[in-house]
């Protein structure tokens, strides 16, 4: 990246969590803690099966006291909600949240790269997007292209990045509005190959590559999102198994290239 960069992300999953009980839903589901995030910003969290290993992850935005915002991956997002669906129904039957998924309600579009920040400035008119304003992983409602919507500051590619969301029958709309915007700053289309590549040179882990059913966060050497303090969440038992602490489990590690000018296609 040099300029910057515009994809469809509005495939990812979204679930909305409404309720007193919102927080004690998103302690269960996901390994880390999440009582003291603040309105208006984002968290990411690792989401596991009772086997203790990772089955999804995603960012989760708290819009409201007790209004959430989870994402969770493309092929993930009927999985994950039902879920924690089964959960509400089967368990925590008395828990004041309701969920809705509202994957179809919002057209997504991620702006990345070094412009981003210049281009999401003229889209979000009346919102503030500096640094100072807009800090990585904060989340602001506001104007996008002239349209209700929310501007988030996350990133998935590693660069400087932006999610942009407005009500789904606007999503065109948003588009083009970009499209025309960043013509002057050289704004190019990119796919998930693009991503794809982006994400493993950061050493972002995606769902049907790294998360296969069979890795706990510390074979990923993501430790550091397993909560060490919270008493209980789906999967923790199982971290404890001693199976799951041996010294020979499989771990990802990254592999640097000889020649640093040198990209490796995918799946090299």
């Amino acid at each position: 990246f040099r300029s910057v960069g515009i994809m469809d992300a509005s495939t990812l999953g979204k679930i909305e969590l409404v309720g007193p009980d919102a927080v004690k839903v998103l302690n269960q589901v996901y390994a880390n803690a999440w009582d003291n995030l603040a309105v208006g910003r984002c968290r990411y969290g690792l989401m596991l099966g009772e086997d203790g290993m990772v089955f999804d992850d995603g960012v989760t935005a708290r819009l409201g006291e007790h209004h959430y915002l989870m994402t969770t991956t493309t092929g993930g997002a009927a999985r994950v909600f039902g879920w924690i669906d089964d959960w509400l129904q089967c368990e925590w039957t008395d828990w004041k949240v309701f969920i809705t998924s509202v994957t179809e309600q919002w057209a997504t579009v991620s702006i990345a790269g070094p412009r981003a920040r210049d281009l999401v400035r003229e889209l979000a008119a009346g919102t503030d997007v500096s640094a100072e304003a807009l800090p990585h992983m904060a989340i602001r409602e506001g104007k996008v292209a002239g349209f209700p919507g929310r501007i988030a500051r996350i990133s998935f590619t590693g660069e400087l990045g932006f999610e942009l969301s407005v009500p789904s029958s606007y999503g065109m709309a948003l588009w083009t509005a970009c499209v025309t915007a960043g013509a002057k700053y050289g704004l190019t289309p990119f796919g998930t190959e693009a991503v794809h590549i982006l994400r493993a040179e950061k050493g972002y882990i995606v769902s049907g590559h790294e998360l296969d059913g069979t890795v706990t966060p510390q074979d990923l050497g993501m430790g550091w999102a397993v909560s060490k303090t919270k008493p209980d969440f789906l999967g923790r038992r199982s971290l404890d198994r001693s199976d799951m602490k041996r010294a020979d489990r499989k771990q990802l590690v990254g592999l640097q290239v000889q020649d640093a000018s040198a990209v490796l296609p995918e799946g090299s």
